[in-house]
């Protein structure tokens, strides 16, 4: 790391534990307030980060979560302390750190969760973003945004992606019209023949759709959504693959309902997401408002707010009821968020994300690791980030990822 990054990483965690005070409520110097003033407006990049990193969701709940355990507060006066770092001592040397081992105190690894994201906002310049360095990098892969299929009733397929808009089709007496990312139903009436369309994200895509009643979903790379262009009877009925993230509009005397695989979710009105891509062991189902029930076969589980109900071909489904809301819905933010997963977990998410194979070329598949790192990077800054962690080492091949000792 040369000097001007170890400035600005310095520099970062500076700001990155002004933020953390001012998010706790703790008071802050006039030098301190002026500091983080000036940091947050130097562009637009900057106050939209602070803003991600004031929201309690995002940080405070976290710290909060750890408390019982661990002084998250002491935590970071120790490391401020040993490292003397204030706004005249920046030419110390210290590491940034996203992504980090079990071995760390949950307090540490807050920290310095937050601290990976400040150090990246902390090298934007003005008018250039991180992801302009993928022209270094001709072997790069960055992320591919709205990216969709829409196939229609008679099987016709629609391409669909951010710069698709206005009217695509006619299905019935549906209009369907996309418009910046999002595809909605328009019908003239609510009567008329039942036919259904499938929306799929490739792998590296994602999403928005608004349903015929008004429920909104957003899907995730690698997902499929089948629904009617009209619903009609006494329930709402969908069925998913991959992941997918509801708010549901409300009609009490028509449920909606999800199927996804093995998993049936009832709901009338509710924000939750599902998790059920084929590829992975459980399949999860977590709440963020309203009341859900999800059944898989006669066993059946009532969930609220705040609780995950997970779901295992070959065991009971089990209702965790503190589970990390934050990470369910990650993805629909624009973030990865680890917190315990393996090697092999946190590649399949990023594979999905960017589109790319994993190859493995090594035998040590043991550690677990957590940290939030932005789904907006390119690849190859993602995996510098994982690689400058300890998390072995990569190589971009294409559309293939090789994970090295």
């Amino acid at each position: 790391m040369d000097s001007h990054q170890d400035d600005s990483t310095l520099y970062s965690i500076y700001i990155g534990g002004l933020v953390f005070k001012e998010a706790g409520k703790q008071p802050l110097t006039e030098k301190e307030r002026e500091d983080l003033a000036l940091w947050r407006e130097s562009n637009a990049h900057r106050r939209q980060l602070f803003e991600q990193l004031q929201e309690r969701s995002a940080v405070v709940k976290d710290i909060r979560r750890l408390n019982n355990k661990y002084d998250a507060e002491g935590a970071v006066v120790n490391i401020f302390g040993i490292l003397k770092l204030d706004r005249h001592s920046l030419k110390r040397k210290a590491h940034h750190m996203l992504v980090w081992k079990r071995s760390l105190s949950a307090a540490a690894a807050v920290l310095f969760l937050l601290l990976g994201v400040w150090y990246f906002g902390a090298r934007h310049k003005e008018g250039k973003s991180v992801a302009s360095s993928s022209a270094v990098y001709p072997n790069d892969i960055p992320p591919e945004g709205n990216k969709a299929i829409l196939t229609l009733a008679d099987g016709s397929r629609i391409v669909l992606d951010s710069a698709h808009n206005g009217q695509l089709a006619q299905q019935g007496s549906v209009k369907v019209v996309a418009s910046n990312g999002q595809l909605s139903y328009e019908a003239d009436n609510k009567e008329g023949e039942v036919v259904y369309n499938i929306m799929t994200t490739p792998r590296g895509g994602q999403y928005q759709l608004v349903l015929p009643d008004g429920t909104k979903v957003w899907l995730n790379a690698a997902s499929s959504i089948k629904y009617p262009t009209v619903f009609q009877g006494p329930g709402r009925e969908v069925e998913l693959t991959g992941e997918g993230y509801f708010e549901v509009a409300q009609n009490k005397s028509s449920p909606f309902i999800v199927k996804a695989g093995n998993m049936n979710i009832t709901v009338l009105g509710t924000h939750f997401d599902i998790m059920a891509y084929e590829d992975e062991d459980n399949r999860r189902a977590t709440l963020l408002e309203g009341k859900i029930m999800v059944s898989k076969g006669a066993d059946e589980k009532i969930i609220d707010p705040g609780q995950q109900v997970i779901v295992n071909n070959n065991r009971p489904m089990v209702v965790d009821k503190d589970a990390d809301t934050d990470k369910a819905i990650a993805w629909k933010t624009g973030f990865f968020k680890f917190n315990n997963t393996d090697i092999r977990a946190l590649m399949r998410e990023i594979s999905r994300c960017y589109n790319v194979d994993v190859i493995y070329n090594i035998t040590d598949f043991s550690g677990e690791y957590g940290g939030r790192i932005s789904r907006n990077l390119p690849l190859s800054q993602l995996v510098k980030l994982l690689e400058g962690n300890g998390i072995y080492h990569y190589r971009i091949e294409g559309r293939k990822l090789v994970v090295l000792p």
